[in-house]
């Protein structure tokens, strides 16, 4: 049996969006506030706390950061290469503000991640994406300007080199090595 290795991400951001405090989660993951965060472009954007927090609920689903423009996250890249980027979506109202009415793209880098995206409920999007400069934006823009745009946490960081074989295959890394599985293309006439 080869022993596994830990893998430390060169790339490791996790924001609790719209929040005042820094914030750990179950996992011992801890995540920053974005507030005056150098992360978070000068667009128009504003806090939004849940007003009906439920015990027991994720703590990173208990504010938002809200967009009425288009904004945008920055991330210094270290790691030239694949990267996974969590967005965390849940839905509350307060106020004036409904996030079930937010209907808004998100792009990474200029590459088109969520079109005209609404959630009904928490919802959890991931992307692996070749970040090939020193930089990763996450661009955020309403659908209309009745509409708006948000978002509860953000995570990015870097995925191993060996993570994807290539284009056709899949690795499966256990405690046993690596497995490697590879898709064959089958014609038909």
């Amino acid at each position: 049996m080869t022993p596994s290795v830990e893998f430390l991400s060169p790339d490791n951001y996790l924001i609790n969006c719209g929040s005042n405090s820094p914030t750990v989660v179950v996992d011992n993951r801890h995540f920053v506030s974005d507030k005056g965060s150098a992360y978070l472009s000068e667009g128009k954007s504003f806090s939004l706390t849940n007003p009906k927090t439920s015990p027991g609920s994720p703590v990173l689903y208990s504010t938002a950061r809200v967009f009425t423009s288009a904004s945008s996250y920055a991330f210094s890249i270290k790691s030239i290469g694949t990267h996974l980027v969590r967005l965390h979506f849940s839905v509350f109202s307060s106020g004036n503000y409904d996030l079930k009415n937010g209907k808004f793209d998100v792009l990474a880098n200029g590459i088109s991640l969520l079109s005209n995206f609404g959630a009904n409920s928490t919802v959890l999007k991931e992307f692996f994406l070749m970040v090939d400069k020193e930089e990763l934006e996450i661009l955020f823009t309403p659908a209309s300007d009745s509409s708006l745009a948000y978002v509860n946490a953000i995570e990015v960081f870097s995925a191993p080199k060996d993570f994807f074989i290539d284009a056709a295959g899949i690795a499966l890394i256990t405690p046993d090595g690596i497995q490697e599985f590879k898709q064959t293309f089958h014609p038909r006439f």
